[in-house]
């Protein structure tokens, strides 16, 4: 017969060695408690763990009928049969799953939770009688040992009293011993108990689910044969469509000669612009019916009928305005200005709508179509004093287009597949592309490659020097600097070597000479370091009316080499042809120059082989790079000298930045550089912090075109706009507005970019973000988009940075 854990003749004793042993059943009892508690709380969160996550199921099944009910339609009806039936065995689980938690429930909870409210419970109330009856029997004791002897009557009270407390002392004592040791006897069976249930609950739970599925197995088999089928026919599809972006680039072609004589019944987009103050430019969808003009927007609502009879109406060109391809339709009582998105179109409407009227009238007017053939993209500024003084005469500047970007060196050919008729370009790369190798860069994603159409998109000017600073020969030096034994593909490659090629080159960067700087040549110098790549001096304006060989010729090319270089043409023709085994070695000395006095190392030397010097592109009609290094004399900014231990990809970034020096930069990204880097030494600052910071718009542009963030701020908590409200850089502002960069962001010291625009007194800063501010008012009160107000001013800054950076600068004078 099992003993109880504490012995009754000792407690009838009440002895010493009672009290430790009542101690420690006591603090075992104690201990058992919390824990069970903890078992309990966990087992609780568990369970309503598990009911919520039943809850979310029984939505997410919800949802799963709701598409169920999607692919209802005829065409669909096989979709929808496998998709209930996986519904059905979903909600089979689900069941089992509730079942298995409310089980988890019964027996942990409910039996723990029994053995502690009453066993527990029962034995903490007599252990605290027992307390009482040993507090009293020790008074009592106490009472009988200072009786006198005197008084008889105080001797037998005394006796009396302690001899019914020392029973009762006693009787408790063994109910206290008894509820210990069946509570410690008991916890055993009780605990293993519990958790056999839950373990019998959990068997029973995977039974049921392997014979569902089981079950299920033939029906998964149908499923996985149903499936693959409609794969094949996705692929199927796809293979179809490849040549899908041959169609971007055919010109829409519409026979105007059918048209001539009978009632045109023409449509398109127009941009419409607003009767209000602030003339809105909206962009509507046009028709012609039955000598009507209407419009309705792109969702296909709120149809207008502009003009109700067109017979007593008038088309003119309108070319007084900035934009192009405008046309005016004016009836008695108010005028319409519209504009076309092509020449082509242009014509287009304004002959349909004039053959229109002509055909209800009966009677034939020739339309006064100005016709822009040369297909360029006019970089002007409107609404200035220069251009109100030359309106109403003809225009004699060069309209710069992206074709001018075919004329780099190298450019003329597909970057990737040397195929003789580039078409598209790689914004953020810098090369040309071919309509093939164009496509698969488009599939890549933009996230690596940014790909524009050279003929038939808008080029902003920042983009068109972004492509000028690099060009395929520098592009390729770098990215496929390590070739192996790797076959590029010709213009005759099938799409799947050009797709392995391109993937491996721009996404896997797999070509990318990553031992550059670990040259013996180049270690055994001290340091490197960054130079600008070039400094161009702006035209007086005075001379813009000379022909182009006299501004050539004019121009001055200023190198932080401070010695004759060749130009751009050269330059890249230099790097692209120099041989990979080249070292320093070979390359030539400055006049001051010694070879044990050349500890620095240029970084631009090391990566292509010598320094590219001036990078001027004659063939290329950009203006000056002055607002690139405004503020900034020959003498003001040295290259920062470096160690070569401290030389990371990011750094090079970092250093690239400040010297705008935009293939060098491209070198960085292509070693795995993080454009979020942010150089710890000073002042936590970001590449892109450093590209604002030296002025050049370009270099901005080129980090934001591959990641860099613009609200990213250094340890004062500047962003890239704050810096530029600071130095009070137009160009840069205008840049970063245009890409969104958020211009409510204050910075330690709690200002905002505004703020501090309008503390330097710099009008055209403060006109440029308090007109983004009123964009954000319109379109969050409107719900239209962007104010087209706001596009034009900011469009209209973007141009004068390059064609009159002078007036910009004008209120810093």
């Amino acid at each position: 017969m099992p003993a109880p854990v504490i012995d009754y003749v000792e407690c009838l004793k009440d002895s010493p060695r009672f009290r430790q042993q009542l101690g420690m059943n006591e603090n075992s009892l104690d201990e058992l408690e919390m824990k069970m508690e903890k078992l309990l709380k966990s087992c609780n969160t568990m369970t309503e763990g598990g009911r919520g996550y039943i809850g979310n199921q029984a939505s997410f099944l919800a949802s799963l009928w709701e598409l169920s009910s999607y692919f209802s339609s005829d065409q669909e009806s096989t979709t929808t049969a496998y998709l209930n039936k996986l519904i059905q065995t979903l909600q089979e689980i689900l069941k089992f799953q509730n079942v298995i938690i409310d089980q988890t429930s019964r027996t942990i909870t409910n039996s723990l939770t029994k053995f502690l409210k009453d066993d527990v419970k029962k034995m903490r109330e007599t252990k605290g009688y027992f307390n009482k009856m040993s507090n009293d029997l020790d008074s009592a004791l106490n009472k009988n040992a200072a009786a006198s002897k005197s008084r008889p009557a105080d001797l037998e009270d005394a006796s009396n009293l302690l001899t019914m407390t020392k029973s009762c002392f006693r009787y408790t004592g063994m109910d206290y011993v008894y509820q210990i040791s069946m509570l410690q006897s008991r916890k055993r069976h009780v605990v293993l108990d519990a958790l056999g249930n839950l373990i019998n609950a959990y068997s029973t739970y995977f039974h049921q689910g392997h014979d569902l599925f089981n079950d299920m197995d033939p029906f998964l088999k149908s499923l996985q044969a149903e499936v693959q089928a409609m794969q094949e026919a996705s692929a199927a599809l796809e293979k179809h469509l490849e040549k899908r972006h041959t169609y971007v680039t055919k010109e829409d072609t519409y026979a105007l000669s059918e048209a001539k004589g009978k009632t045109v019944n023409l449509e398109g987009y127009l941009f419409k612009r607003g009767q209000s103050a602030f003339r809105t430019w909206n962009r509507r969808w046009f028709y012609l019916d039955s000598n009507k003009l209407c419009y309705v927007k792109r969702n296909g609502e709120e149809i207008t009928v502009m003009e109700e009879d067109l017979r007593i109406c008038m088309v003119r060109p309108l070319n007084e305005i900035d934009r192009r391809f405008c046309f005016e339709v004016i009836s008695p009582t108010k005028s319409h200005v519209l504009q076309a998105d092509s020449e082509s179109l242009y014509q287009l409407w304004m002959t349909s709508l004039q053959q229109g009227i002509s055909s209800a009238l009966h009677e034939a007017m020739e339309p006064d179509v100005v016709s822009n053939t040369s297909g360029t993209i006019q970089w002007e500024d409107s609404d200035t004093e220069e251009a109100q003084d030359s309106k109403g005469r003809q225009r004699s500047s060069t309209q710069r287009n992206a074709l001018q970007i075919l004329d780099i060196p190298g450019n003329e050919i597909c970057c990737d597949c040397s195929d003789p008729d580039p078409q598209w370009a790689s914004i953020n790369f810098g090369v040309t592309l071919c309509i093939e190798c164009g496509g698969i860069h488009r599939s890549l994603g933009v996230h690596i490659t940014k790909v524009r159409s050279i003929k038939l998109d808008a080029w902003e000017p920042e983009i068109l020097k972004v492509m000028a600073e690099l060009g395929n020969n520098i592009v390729n030096k770098i990215l496929e600097g390590k070739t192996v034994d790797q076959v590029k593909p010709g213009a005759d490659a099938t799409r799947a070597q050009r797709e392995a090629w391109i993937a491996m080159k721009y996404r896997e960067k797999r070509f990318v000479d990553k031992d550059v700087f670990k040259a013996k040549e180049v270690l055994e110098n001290e340091g490197w370091m960054v130079n600008r790549l070039r400094r161009r001096t702006r035209q007086n304006k005075k001379s813009s009316s000379k022909n182009k060989e006299d501004f050539d010729k004019e121009e001055k090319d200023v190198d932080t080499t401070e010695k004759e270089e060749p130009s751009l043409l050269e330059s890249v023709l230099r790097a692209s042809t120099l041989s990979a085994s080249a070292t320093l070695s070979d390359l030539p000395l400055s006049p001051e120059e010694s070879p044990d006095k050349r500890r620095i190392v240029n970084a631009e030397v090391v990566l292509f082989g010598g320094s590219l010097g001036k990078h001027h592109v004659a063939s290329v009609e950009l203006d000056s790079d002055q607002e690139s290094t405004d503020g900034e004399n020959e003498g003001s900014w040295i290259p920062p000298r470096d160690n070569l231990s401290s030389f990371s990809p990011e750094l090079l970034l970092y250093r690239a930045a400040r010297a705008h020096n935009l293939p060098v930069m491209l070198e960085a990204l292509a070693l795995g550089a993080n454009p979020e880097w942010r150089h710890s030494g000073e002042n936590m600052q970001a590449p892109i912090h450093q590209a604002v910071i030296s002025g050049s718009v370009m270099s901005t542009e080129f980090l934001i075109l591959n990641g860099a963030k613009t609200g990213a701020a250094d340890g004062e908590g500047n962003t890239a706009l704050h810096i530029a409200a600071l130095s009070g850089n137009t160009g840069q502002v205008c840049l970063l507005l245009k890409h969104r960069a958020d211009h409510h962001l204050v910075n330690n010291m709690g200002r905002e970019p505004l703020e501090i625009a309008v503390s330097n007194s710099d009008a055209d800063i403060v006109t440029l973000l308090r007109l983004a501010a009123l964009n954000e008012e319109i379109r969050e009160n409107d719900f239209t988009g962007n104010d087209d107000t706001f596009n034009d001013v900011v469009q209209e800054f973007s141009q004068m940075v390059y064609t009159h950076p002078e007036r910009l600068n004008r209120n810093k004078k």
